[in-house]
């Protein structure tokens, strides 16, 4: 018998589908020569440092750092029944398919099941980058040698390690130091520099000073057509005054063409999504933080079949994906897309199409693109992923939009005037596109000067003419700062980190360098968020007290590297290369246990005055004890005297309370109108009202809309 072992019981059901002739056994599927069964995600971890050593149950800063001379690997809560089922199974099996998700995290859930096990069995491994039941039945024809990924699990342990130890050292330290057992500060090599991020823009917002100046736009008139001009200095003007004057002296003046030119320009296709890409699109367009896009994604993969692998770097396909993209093509013509393919030509999917086809740019798999599998009655959510995902993919049966660019240089009197239009020609691929963007993200501008294009039509300019200036106004312009990081745009911030360096030979050398994965880009959002590090308000991402004194402390005792994406980078761009088997594992871990030790030593010999209280989010005072303050939980908001009980759980009703909801609980009593669903979906309104008799932090509703009940 052949033991396949995949990453979910979905996906072994979708293997057994198409394999064929399996029937249900407890816990696993059976065939004539195969057995299937599964993880449920991580079986198996790397240890805790209690499990090391008894006294490290208690943090204790003289203890550390605490650096494993072998990591041990120790099962997940209730996974033991699991283990000893694939344990049985293996024992009746000659060889093992690895079917977990073809990626790093899916290799290292099956080596630390097989580590652990202590199996001895040849495996081969299933690389597939969608679950049709074509493509798992191809990928079953081209099974590869497990050992061809032990590369990529090095990098994967490689990453593990790295993270256990900075996470696990640097989170004691500052805790026993700076904290306390009603308050971690926890310590991550990749959420620590994305922190930063989110601290330094903060910082840059804060610290802006908006100039103002000064400048003049004109009308001018021809026979056959009217267009606007600014005007044209080297220097800003910043007295209203000389703009104003200059604004009368040119009102109905004669203007000349100095200078003209024009050019065609074409403009491409945007890229396939890769999943950063999807989620700072979504995020801008329906407001969903990058779980979201990720859980919603996942599941247009898994359960539905209808894309490809989801948690690709990838912008780009292969020239043997050319083929099934020509068919998935044909199909959407006779589904609700049809619309879209009507003057889609497949002529444009070809190898040449370096814009669409470049096998150099894939490492684990291509972009993602619809599979043959069109789904139906999706959930309105399900619905708009797809539907970006879809159209990004017919905009490249699409020639590229085309445009003619003029630049005019005009003069009237003795000022000049410069002009910028976009004519448009053809539409190509933007016929697929409801919105008027090119696909820019200007949510993240900040005092930047880009030179603007004012889009037309059938403009038919004539350079010999002269015009007439018909209208001429003074502007204000005020610098603006840039914009607070969103949940997308940090995700489009992470994956080119590598600007973030300030070292400039640095930065032209590792422009490339993300920080994080696809994998675990959000979660490490979802970290930030859980430990209080940074709220999000509205869509904007800001870091709190605690966020704010972290970053800065850091800084302080000189251990800057934590809180600047360049050694993470680093790191990122060595476990890729042990990915591939051009750098050392073993050398990887000397590094990162020597800044473990240098981490410990900073905080050991380093002096700071920061107390325990600046690494709290207070929220206000105990209104039961009178004596302390409220701190904000991870699933609860409580007084931090170790002495009183107060606390008020973070869900109440299906909703999940904000710091602002607290702090009116704590002033006033209760909440302001909330929204609420109940059990059947239906929204009612209602305050929460904290029970100050009993000082519990007990909650009730008092209602808005009395007619709909609870």
């Amino acid at each position: 018998m052949i033991l396949i072992i995949a990453e979910k019981p979905d996906m072994g059901r979708k293997i057994a589908t198409a394999l064929g002739g399996f029937k249900q056994e407890q816990g696993y599927l059976k065939s004539e020569h195969y057995y299937i069964t599964w993880a449920f995600g991580h079986l198996v971890s790397l240890a805790e440092p209690e499990d090391y050593e008894e006294r490290f149950k208690m943090w204790n800063f003289d203890d550390l750092p605490i650096v494993p001379k072998q990591f041990r690997l120790v099962p997940n809560k209730d996974t033991q029944k699991q283990l000893s089922l694939i344990k049985k199974l293996a024992l009746s099996s000659s060889r093992i398919i690895n079917c977990t998700d073809a990626g790093r995290e899916g290799e290292a859930i099956f080596r630390y099941i097989y580590e652990y096990l202590e199996l001895r069995l040849p495996f081969q491994r299933l690389w597939i980058s969608s679950l049709t039941k074509e493509a798992i039945t191809q990928g079953f024809r081209n099974l590869k040698d497990g050992s061809e990924y032990d590369n990529l699990y090095k990098a994967a342990r490689s990453r593990s390690t790295s993270d256990w130890l900075i996470g696990m050292n640097g989170t004691r330290a500052f805790t026993t130091k700076f904290g306390g057992s009603k308050n971690v500060i926890s310590i991550g090599r990749v959420q620590t520099p994305v922190l930063a991020m989110i601290y330094d823009r903060h910082q840059e917002i804060t610290m802006f000073k908006s100039r103002t100046y000064y400048t003049v736009v004109v009308e001018l008139q021809q026979q056959q057509v009217n267009y606007s001009g600014t005007l044209h200095i080297d220097e800003p003007i910043t007295e209203k005054l000389t703009v104003d004057k200059i604004a009368q002296t040119v009102q109905g003046k004669i203007a000349k063409t100095i200078s003209y030119e024009s050019k065609e320009a074409l403009e491409k296709p945007p890229l396939l999504y890769d999943l950063g890409l999807l989620q700072t699109e979504a995020n801008k367009k329906f407001g969903y933080t990058a779980k979201q896009t990720a859980d919603i994604a996942q599941q247009l993969y898994e359960q539905l079949e209808a894309i490809s692998y989801p948690r690709t770097t990838s912008n780009y396909v292969a020239a043997d994906n050319l083929a099934v993209m020509h068919e998935i093509f044909d199909l959407f013509k006779n589904s609700n897309y049809s619309s879209f393919t009507i003057n889609g030509d497949k002529c444009y999917v070809n190898p040449e199409n370096k814009n669409l086809c470049r096998p150099d740019k894939i490492e684990d798999h291509h972009a993602i693109f619809p599979t043959e599998k069109i789904p139906h009655d999706l959930t309105k959510d399900q619905e708009n992923i797809y539907s970006l995902i879809v159209k990004r993919f017919l905009t490249h049966f699409y020639p590229p939009a085309k445009y003619k660019l003029h630049r005019i240089l005009s003069i009237v009197d003795q000022f000049e005037f410069k002009t910028n239009i976009k004519e448009l020609i053809s539409l190509g691929w933007k016929i697929i596109n409801e919105e008027k963007n090119n696909n820019k993200n200007t949510e993240d501008k900040g005092d930047k000067s880009t030179e603007d294009y004012d889009l037309r039509s059938n403009f038919a300019f004539n350079e010999d003419e002269l015009a007439v200036c018909t209208k001429a106004n003074s502007k204000t312009i005020e610098t603006k700062p840039p914009g607070y990081y969103t949940e997308g745009s940090l995700i489009d911030a992470m994956k080119k980190a590598g600007k973030h360096i300030t070292n400039a030979e640095l930065k032209s050398e590792m422009s490339y360098i993300q920080l994080g994965t696809p994998a675990t880009r959000t979660e490490i959002i979802e970290n930030l968020k859980r430990k209080q590090y940074i709220i999000v308000d509205g869509k904007k991402l800001k870091p709190t007290d605690k966020g704010n004194t972290l970053v800065e402390m850091l800084r302080n005792l000189g251990l800057n590297v934590l809180t600047s994406p360049e050694m993470t980078a680093k790191w990122e761009q060595r476990l890729s290369e042990i990915a591939v088997g051009s750098a050392s594992d073993i050398a990887f871990s000397q590094v990162v246990v020597k800044f473990t030790e240098k981490i410990i030593s900073c905080l050991k010999n380093g002096t700071s005055t920061i107390s325990q209280a600046k690494f709290m989010n207070t929220i206000g005072n105990c209104p039961k004890c009178k004596n302390q303050s409220i701190i904000a939980e991870r699933f609860a908001y409580l007084c931090t005297s170790t002495e009183c009980d107060f606390k008020i759980n973070s869900m109440q009703y299906g909703k999940e309370l904000t710091s602002k909801n607290i702090s009116d609980l704590l002033t006033s009593g209760k909440t302001n109108t909330i929204s609420f669903k109940n059990k059947s979906g239906k929204v009612y309104k209602a305050k929460l009202m904290l029970d100050a008799a009993s000082m519990n932090g007990k909650l009730t509703l008092e209602f808005v809309n009395k007619n709909i009940k609870r």
